[in-house]
């Protein structure tokens, strides 16, 4: 389970844990995320497909931008009735605004809008300086005054553009393109074309993709088995909303709980982990420590049974 944005050092969490647990042919990844550094989603992607024969992902929730870009490693993509991913347009810090993003594509967009706009304006103001002229103004001299018209009045806008700032954007872009290309080599799962898609296509960096959208830009989708959505059920809002703080674990069976090394402290202990007994909807039980006296790392290390 990863409930967490991406961020360097959680990377590290996810190898150090994959690391050290018992080889398994396949692997579930249940990812809800809203995003964050690209280069942590990839090397979180990596690993998954480096230890493991069949990296699925899971998605329950929200899982938005570098989320996306995890899931393009995964060789299926599993997308229940609430899952939605976003498109992968990097957003970059606005210059001078605290806590402000902006998508990568806005300059590009900007500049598409500008080249449109003045050849609009320079084809009316020629139609017009010829129609109106009843063809008394040769074509040559209407399409020179027509072009200097259009430049004077788009030319205060493209000063505003600054062509350091386009190049940034471009390189910024360019990563998220990279990242993307290595990744669906491992997993074979994106169709040709749709990583330029996903990363220049959508209106917004919000847009949700659901799972009939992912549909058509993925190979193998599919809705949750019955075990799986009882898994995703009995997580609550933890599989469908980003958390407080970032929940990084691995979920596991009851048989698996003997082999943890789970310290049991006394009730009336005032320091040190206190340890909780959960119910699964089968009945069993699960065991997680709670922190108390000090903070910890993350959330507490949860081992949730299987239903």
């Amino acid at each position: 389970m990863y409930n967490a944005p991406f961020n360097r050092g959680l990377d590290l969490k996810v190898i150090r844990k994959v690391r050290s647990r018992r080889r398994r042919s396949n692997v579930i990844l249940v990812l809800t995320s809203e995003g964050g550094d690209a280069a942590a989603a990839y090397r979180i992607s990596r690993v998954f497909q480096d230890f493991y024969d069949k990296f699925t992902v899971f998605v329950p929730g929200w899982c938005k931008s570098a989320g996306t870009l995890c899931a393009l490693g995964a060789h299926e993509l599993v997308v229940s009735d609430y899952g939605e991913l976003g498109p992968l347009d990097v957003q970059l810090r606005r210059r001078d605004e605290i806590g402000e993003y902006g998508s990568g594509l806005d300059v590009t967009e900007t500049l598409r809008q500008v080249r449109e706009q003045t050849f609009q304006a320079f084809e009316a103001y020629m139609l017009q300086i010829i129609n109106r002229s009843t063809n008394a103004v040769s074509f040559k001299l209407a399409a020179e005054l027509a072009a200097k018209m259009a430049v004077q009045l788009y030319e205060p806008v493209s000063r505003q553009i600054d062509p350091i700032q386009v190049g940034e954007q471009a390189r910024a872009m360019t990563v998220a393109t990279s990242y993307g290309e290595r990744l669906q080599l491992g997993g074979q799962n994106v169709k040709p074309g749709m990583l330029s898609v996903l990363i220049e296509s959508y209106p917004s960096h919000d847009f949700m993709i659901d799972r009939q959208e992912a549909e058509s830009l993925f190979e193998r989708v599919r809705a949750p088995t019955d075990l799986e959505q009882k898994l995703a059920d009995s997580m609550g809002a933890e599989a469908l909303f980003p958390g407080q703080e970032p929940l990084v674990n691995y979920i596991c069976s009851q048989k698996e709980v003997s082999h943890e090394q789970v310290q049991v402290e006394p009730k009336n202990t005032s320091a040190g982990p206190k340890q909780r007994t959960k119910r699964a909807p089968n009945g069993s039980a699960a065991h997680d420590e709670e922190p108390a006296g000090k903070a910890v790392e993350g959330r507490s290390n949860e081992v949730v049974p299987a239903p």
